[in-house]
């Protein structure tokens, strides 16, 4: 009777494992990152759900990244073009295209729409100043 429970118990544990397994799913999509002439951007940064990755297009302006369920906005920041979003609609393959007149923004920008940017922006600091500064006349 004992061996049976623990058998019971073992099934259990192992069929609630399984199942997160199966959540935490990652769908590997390949993307590519164009300006209004068709042609492929560089070094852009993807963004997932405004988060920044270490992901970056190649000199293909091609990248490929995993997207876990619920990830659902995908955009890329391109200092000379600013930031395209696009919705993940279940595809193997996206392609975020840049306007022809869209706004140049910088991280500081984004940061400010609310984009995670991991760049630590520096506050300017004034000169440090002391309480005891002795002037000499002679």
């Amino acid at each position: 009777m004992r061996l049976s429970l623990k058998f019971v118990v073992f099934l259990l544990c192992s069929y609630s494992l399984l199942g997160q397994k199966t959540e935490s799913k990652i769908t590997w999509v390949k993307g590519t990152v164009l300006n209004a002439n068709q042609e492929p951007i560089k070094k852009a940064v993807i963004y997932l759900d405004s988060m920044k990755t270490k992901i970056k297009t190649d000199k293909k302006g091609q990248f490929k990244i995993g997207l876990k369920p619920g990830e659902e906005l995908v955009s890329a920041y391109s200092w000379k073009y600013g930031v395209q979003t696009v919705a993940y609609n279940g595809n193997e393959e996206i392609s975020i295209v840049f306007p022809a007149n869209g706004d140049v923004m910088s991280e500081e920008k984004l940061a400010d729409m609310g984009f995670k940017t991991k760049k630590k922006i520096r506050k300017k600091r004034n000169p440090k100043t002391t309480a005891n500064t002795w002037i000499c006349i002679s």
